[in-house]
Order: structure tokens, then sequence, then C-alpha cells
């Protein structure tokens, strides 16, 4: 198939890159860092601007559009222009789809676990109560209308907490950790704010799955299988890494003020796998990412 891949210079991105080219025909987008892009078919753009979307679509003529682009962090999007931020998460979204109507193309797009109340302990199902906290995750709700508004054919997926080792300039609080760890230093994880991480890596595997599937007009929970918190994550990745768990300092929610995230973000994933799709369990992606980095380490 033929997809088109905006933001593909982002964190998840640089593995769809990977994964999809192997076997689609692929043409992925970047703005201002190319991370891997260069490796494959691209198109640097902006877009918020209409007519270098209408463009692209022109040229590569998608089956399959892969709508990653965002504004990437609730950290981030506090601090910017809202109009900005509009354009990027809701107006280029609406644009995208739009043009998957005009061109027949499914459009994946990639919102955010954030939009969940997230402060009860049960297992949230895709109809769980919706509450965004902030900005950002009000954002990614907008976006989610302006697909289910527009689009003939979609899937929404609900993106949880996203991990992995990436050699390019994207970083997660994995890399971050991973890092710290390996120079001794110590780091600060939450001990009371439960998440089902989704290795990067699995990630694009899954989408794969997904665009090879006939699922449409579907909203997905997108997360792993693992119910941990991060302090969790941090003694299995020194568990298998060797580390010293002596290096976590757990902390809690509460000592960040004004913290707009939920604090049970432990999405249920029974829609995505009665597709016959099923995430890897953290333990076996740690472990895959620990043997790729001693590859790259002996070259």
């Amino acid at each position: 198939m033929r997809i088109l891949i905006s933001g593909g210079s982002g964190s998840l991105g640089v593995f769809c890159n990977e994964y999809l080219d192997q076997k689609h025909k692929i043409l992925t987008v970047w703005n201002s860092n190319p991370g891997n892009c260069f490796d494959f078919n691209n198109v640097q753009g902006d877009i918020t601007n209409r007519k270098f979307l209408e463009a692209i679509f022109k040229m590569h003529k998608p089956d399959v559009v892969l709508h990653l682009a965002t504004v990437a962090s609730i950290q981030q999007a506090e601090g910017m222009d809202e109009n900005y931020l509009y354009d990027v998460n809701v107006g280029a979204t609406k644009n995208i789809a739009e043009l998957c109507n005009e061109y027949n193309a499914r459009m994946i797009y990639t919102s955010s676990e954030q939009v969940y109340d997230g402060e009860h302990e049960a297992l949230l199902t895709e109809d769980a109560p919706i509450a965004p906290p902030s900005k950002y995750a009000k954002l990614k709700l907008k976006g989610e209308e302006a697909v289910t508004s527009t689009s003939n054919n979609f899937i929404i997926l609900r993106v949880g907490l996203l991990y992995g080792l990436s050699v390019y300039f994207t970083r997660n609080f994995f890399n971050f950790m991973y890092n710290s760890f390996s120079e001794g230093k110590k780091v600060n994880l939450f001990h009371d704010q439960m998440r089902n991480p989704l290795a990067i890596h699995d990630a694009a595997r899954i989408i794969g799955d997904i665009i090879d599937s006939d699922i449409k007009n579907e909203i997905l929970n997108f997360g792993g299988i693992d119910v941990v918190s991060r302090v969790d994550m941090g003694n299995k990745l020194c568990e298998l890494a060797g580390f010293d768990k002596s290096l976590i300092n757990p902390t809690s929610m509460k000592d960040i003020p004004n913290l707009a995230v939920g604090r049970h973000l432990t999405l249920d994933m029974s829609r995505l796998k009665s597709y016959g799709i099923e995430p890897q369990p953290m333990d076996a992606m740690i472990k895959e990412m620990l043997y790729f980095i001693s590859l790259e380490d002996e070259e």
C-alpha cells in the first residue's frame, strides 16, 4: 500500500518509517528535524499549510495516512501559542481527514490516553469518562472530534505511555532513565501513578498489523499489557541491565504542583485484542532493546 506518514521524525515516527517501509511504499513527512527520514522517501514541510498537504496527497496518492504529527507533550503545550497549538493538533487533523475522504484513504490518528479522567482505579475502556485535564489533552480530544466528524474511514488510537531507546534526536523518559543509570546517577520516578506502557518498536509493529486489518471507524486503546508504575519500570530495567536499584528515587505525583495528569491511566486492551492484535510483555521488549543497544556498542 501507499502510506503517508505525518510526524515521521518523531519518537514513534522513526520506528514506523523502518517497519512500514519493509512492506509498503511510504512517504514520510518531517518539519524541523529529519530523524531517520532521509533513509526513506521523504518530504519536508509544515502540515498546518493546506496547500502543502494538497500537494503531497496529489503526489503520493495514499491508501493510508498515518497521522502522528502533533505537539508532543503536556510540558511543550503549556508554554506555546494557543493558535499554533490549535492549527497543529486540530486544524491540520481536519484538513488531513478531508483529503483522506477525497483520495479514498483510510486515516489512522494517534490521540492520547490523557483524554480520560484517569482518577479511578478501574481499567479504562474506550467508553470510560472523558475529562482531559491539560491543554494538550483537550486538543487531542478536539483532534478526535475533527476525525470522527469528517472522515469516512478512520481509526483513532488512544496512545498510552510509550517507552524505548532511540538513537535519533527524539528522547523519552526511558532513554533518560537508561542513560542516567549507565552513568550512576539517581532518577526520580513516580511510585503512585499506574500506566500500561507500550514499547515504541512494538507500537510500530502493531500499527502495521492494524494497517493490514479491515478495522474501520473504531476508537482503540493503544497501550501495553503490563500495569506498572515508573518505579516498577525502573526496577525491571535495573534487573535486566544489571544497574543498581538504589539509583531509583521513588517520588509522588503529589510532589509536583499543578501536574495535570491522571493517576490511573490503565487501559483496557480488550477491543484491540478482539481483532487478534496483542502487545508484547514488557520483559521481552526491554530485553530486545538491550540486545540492540549491545549490538550498536559492538560496532
